[in-house]
């Protein structure tokens, strides 16, 4: 296992931080102005590359066992569908953040297998209703430790349940 490696374990294994620096809620806040419609989640997503500076990113909701696509920023794909096991983990229910590993990511021909890829769970159902996938070229430009705290704050918006 390389340096970077040990260095994003680490990073993963940390707890979540308890409030956003300042960029961060400037992000929130210009999230929370979006105007209502139906592209809400993608410039929400669209917005957060500006703070987390990732180079892909995904939102997926869970349908009859699948993970199914519904924002993405920095991939060639529209729509993506994936099986619930490669993505829900039960020893992962209490995490806020997880990175995947290589055997995992290896699973999501959609993002570049270079990537290293954070998954944020967006509730606390089991399995999760939905989750954001984050990919970034080598160490994040932000601590991902960061991003569940944003994601609390602007949830209704990144994650709109359809009635």
């Amino acid at each position: 296992m390389g340096l970077l490696s040990r260095a994003l374990e680490k990073i993963a294994q940390a707890a979540p931080l308890s409030e956003l620096d300042e960029s961060g809620k400037k992000i929130r806040d210009r999230i929370l102005r979006i105007t209502p419609g139906a592209d809400v989640p993608y410039t929400a997503l669209g917005l957060l590359t500006e703070y987390g500076s990732f180079d892909a990113g995904i939102c997926l909701h869970y349908i009859k066992k699948n993970y199914e696509s519904y924002a993405s920023v920095g991939l060639s794909f529209k729509t993506v569908s994936v099986p619930e096991n490669y993505i829900y983990k039960k020893e992962k229910n209490a995490h806020k953040f997880f990175k995947l590993f290589d055997n995992e990511k290896k699973l999501f021909d959609f993002m570049d297998p270079d990537l290293n890829i954070w998954c944020f769970p967006l509730d606390k159902k089991h399995p999760w209703g939905a989750v954001m996938l984050l990919g970034t070229h080598g160490t994040p430009s932000i601590d991902p430790r960061t991003m569940p705290v944003l994601l609390k704050d602007i949830h209704k918006i990144i994650y709109p349940r359809k009635k």
